[in-house]
């Protein structure tokens, strides 16, 4: 069985052949076009996975100066 076969959307359960698949950014689910949460200019599986993205908590460069 070749990976791509039985893959199928984490939300809806649509297979491979039936529609076109995005990859979860945070943590890498494949989902369907139409069920991808999308939002800062990327495709997420979930709501909490785009708000993990948002805050992340990384910090800005600008913070990091001691002067």
């Amino acid at each position: 069985m070749s990976e791509s076969e039985g893959r199928v959307c984490a939300v809806c359960g649509d297979p491979e052949e039936n529609v076109r698949f995005d990859v979860c950014g945070i943590c890498r689910r494949v989902v369907c076009a139409d069920c991808a949460e999308r939002a800062f200019g990327r495709r997420f599986c979930s709501h909490e996975c785009a708000r993990a993205y948002a805050f992340s908590g990384e910090s800005d460069d600008d913070e990091d100066i001691d002067e």
